[in-house]
């Protein structure tokens, strides 16, 4: 565009834009996701290179605790077979399920599989959500 021919705004720069426009721009939210019903409960996992155990929580809608401790920092997939996410230090965390139980968690910050042994069932207790 030559300067003779540039383009006028309808409003001054700095006059507020009225709330009625700015939501007609906005990006429809995703629908946000839940665990499958089946994958809540707890969990333990034991680390044999230090003969340690670590109790993993999954809590509706969507928490997952490692030793009471929130561990996602980021959720990357979401399936009936497997959820990975990053955790809180940006390692990658896959647990896989079979027939809706789960079995394995991935742990990438030490390369190992765990084995999950489920101790007790969540489904009904429900956790305020953590901001």
């Amino acid at each position: 565009m030559t300067a003779s021919k540039k383009k006028r705004f309808s409003r001054p720069l700095f006059e507020p834009v009225p709330a009625a426009e700015v939501s007609a721009h906005k990006r429809p939210k995703a629908p946000r996701r839940s665990f499958p019903v089946s994958f809540f409960g707890r969990y333990r996992f034991e680390e044999k290179a230090i003969g340690r155990t670590h109790l993993l929580e999954i809590k509706p809608p969507d928490l997952i605790l490692v030793n009471q401790q929130v561990c996602v920092k980021r959720l990357l997939e979401l399936t009936p077979q497997e959820i990975i996410f990053l955790d809180s230090f940006g390692y990658l965390v896959a647990l896989k399920a079979e027939n809706g139980h789960l079995l394995s968690m991935y742990d990438e910050a030490n390369d190992v599989t765990y084995s999950l042994t489920k101790l007790s069932d969540l489904r009904k207790e429900k956790t305020p959500p953590i901001y």
